[in-house]
């Protein structure tokens, strides 16, 4: 590829090269019905900001609206110290609790034959 070639344009002398050429000749004249549209300018249509007033400070809470909100996260933190304190002491008796002995072989084997004795496992 010579120096002077534009790499994104096919070869010159062939098909393509005939086509490519159309494509620019109809799409630089400016009544040509397949013509690029223009785009038009995002600045001259952006609002303009000199105008626009500028949005309202949000109002600050008043002691009354901070006081209702720290009695809400108080009375939050209450039940999920409850919960938590439930759950420590489910957890405590399951601990503390006797591990169920399994029978035996023999014992299963004696239960078997008599129903009494399958009743007491």
């Amino acid at each position: 590829m010579s120096a002077t070639q534009n790499p994104e344009t096919p070869d010159q002398g062939t098909d393509a090269q005939a086509e490519w050429d159309s494509l620019v000749a109809e799409r630089s004249d400016p009544g040509s019905a397949t013509a690029a549209p223009e785009t038009p300018d995002p600045i001259a249509q952006a609002p303009d900001l000199q105008e626009s007033a500028p949005a309202p400070a949000p109002a600050a809470p008043t002691m009354e609206q901070l006081l209702h909100s720290m009695q809400e996260l108080q009375n939050q933190v209450k039940r999920a110290e409850g919960r938590v304190s439930s759950l420590q002491s489910d957890l405590a008796k399951q601990r503390s609790a006797p591990a169920e002995v399994q029978p035996t072989t023999e014992q299963v084997a004696l239960a078997i034959e008599d129903p009494e004795e399958w009743k007491k496992l």
